[in-house]
């Protein structure tokens, strides 16, 4: 677990998630961390690679595993 300072709370980890971004192609495999504040991804495998996306409200839109939708079960989130 991760501890961020600024009243952002603690960050849960989702590890041995792939960050997958719009029409990006699929990243390696990383740790995803979601506070209160921001969704963090992170690399395992390229330690200086990761994207932060500040938020005021995450959605979670829907979860899938259906591979026609997506070949890997995958989370679709919406943030504000």
């Amino acid at each position: 677990m991760v501890r961020l300072g600024g009243g952002r709370g603690t960050l849960l980890p989702g590890e041995a998630s792939t960050m997958w971004c719009g029409h990006r192609p699929r990243e390696s495999n990383g740790t995803l961390y979601i506070s209160t504040k921001q969704v963090i991804w992170l690399s395992d495998v390229d330690k200086a690679k990761g994207y932060a996306v500040d938020f005021l409200s995450l959605s979670l839109h829907a979860a899938s595993r259906d591979p026609e939708a997506y070949p890997f079960p995958c989370i679709y989130m919406q943030d504000t």
